[in-house]
């Protein structure tokens, strides 16, 4: 059984992590069941043959509030269906150890095997501003050390999903033998360098001498979106057909403030001719497909994957890539050579990588062909889910 808070959705990292896992095991014989929060709307859905179990969890404001409704009545639940089925393995899904901490001693233990992956080792609280303080004090007890020792009471195994994850265990003295490194695999048929992305420019209006850059993220503060805005704005001096593309979630409790915001600091620059909205899309393989490079101009990783799903996406489609240099980033790029890291927050940095990428397409066609080798090397779905099955099989017996 595979638990978390919403992982139904089709926008969310861990949720579409677990998403191509299941499918993975699934196609080679596992049966696989989710216990999650119930769906709300048409970017939400199961994969055909899991096993759907729902968890009530009322008309939170956004992702965050559901969560933490999630956590506290999946308890009771977990139990009785642990009861039911009888699992061999449970496998909890979060960036927050304090998910495990408060779930994991209720229906975990009637499991022959029992894991929890943790995706962020994440400490910085920048751009988490939005909310409250008791709020923000919640989020940093979540990653706490008191959150970890639970997690090592209830757990065989905790799942590192990047070496900083697991760098952090051991410096909290959680024994080498309960963690064990197993990183989020992606889909390498899915997203690859073959697919055409035409269409899509058609349909954005993005002409073939324009380049196009897209924003892998969405209005969270944490993920710099104003970076890219501010550092657009000083490349069109000297690349005055670059385009940008920012995606949109919809999942974020201040979503309407931060559009606001972003959309002032846009007409501020005059770069509404140069930057585009685009809400959720079903197709994003072809929206990769049809840009020219990705950048991930994120500030800190509290909220996020260590490794974020997008920068993977964005890898395997073969992209040249521009990303901050916080969480794991650096453990898949080396700057220069399959992409370029830039420090958080750097204006400058991100325009000079953005006019060098877009003057030199040779360069930028050389960093996507290896990035894509990067991706086949070691963090292929086909890999994770090999790595996966062993570790199952070797707490399930």
């Amino acid at each position: 059984m595979m638990v978390g808070a919403n992982l139904t959705s089709r926008v969310e990292g861990i949720s579409n992590t677990v998403r191509e896992l299941s499918l993975g095991l699934l196609s080679i014989g596992h049966k696989v069941h989710y216990l999650t929060s119930a769906a709300e709307d048409e970017m939400e859905c199961t994969p055909e043959l899991v096993t759907l179990h729902e968890v009530k969890v009322g008309k939170g404001r956004g992702y965050g509030e559901r969560a933490r409704n999630f956590t506290l009545r999946a308890r009771a639940q977990l139990r009785k269906v642990a009861m039911e089925e009888k699992f061999d393995i449970v496998h909890c899904h979060s960036s927050y150890p304090a998910f495990g901490a408060i779930i994991g001693g209720f229906g975990t233990k009637l499991a022959r095997g029992r894991l929890i992956s943790i995706y962020s080792s994440g400490r910085s609280e920048v751009g988490l501003g939005d909310y409250s303080f008791p709020t923000r004090l919640a989020l940093r007890l979540s990653k706490g050390s008191i959150a970890i020792k639970f997690d090592q009471r209830f757990f065989d195994k905790i799942v590192a999903a990047s070496r900083a994850v697991e760098r952090s265990l051991k410096e909290l003295s959680v024994p080498p033998q309960k963690v064990a490194f197993v990183p989020v695999g992606i889909d390498t048929m899915k997203f690859n360098p073959g697919l055409d992305g035409k269409k899509v420019r058609e349909e954005l209006g993005i002409g073939a001498d324009e380049k196009l850059a897209l924003f892998a993220g969405d209005l969270t503060p944490w993920k710099g979106v104003e970076v890219l805005v501010q550092a657009t704005h000083l490349a069109r001096n000297s690349v005055p057909n670059i385009k940008v593309l920012i995606l949109t979630k919809g999942t974020y409790e201040f979503e309407s403030q931060r559009r606001a915001k972003v959309g002032k600091l846009i007409k501020d620059l005059k770069l509404e001719d140069a930057v585009k909205f685009v809400g959720r899309r079903e197709d994003m393989p072809h929206v990769y497909a049809a840009s020219d490079l990705v950048v991930l101009p994120y500030l800190a990783n509290f909220a996020l994957m260590d490794i974020p799903r997008s920068l993977l996406e964005a890898m395997a489609s073969g992209k040249p890539i521009i990303a901050s240099d916080v969480g794991s980033s650096s453990e898949l790029i080396e700057n220069g050579e399959n992409g370029f890291l830039t420090r958080p927050g750097s204006v400058k940095e991100l325009s000079e990588c953005i006019i060098l990428l877009a003057k030199k397409p040779e360069l930028a066609a050389r960093l996507g062909r290896e990035a894509r080798r990067t991706i086949e090397s070691g963090y292929s779905l086909d890999d994770t889910v090999r790595m996966l099955c062993s570790l199952y099989e070797s707490l399930a017996g």
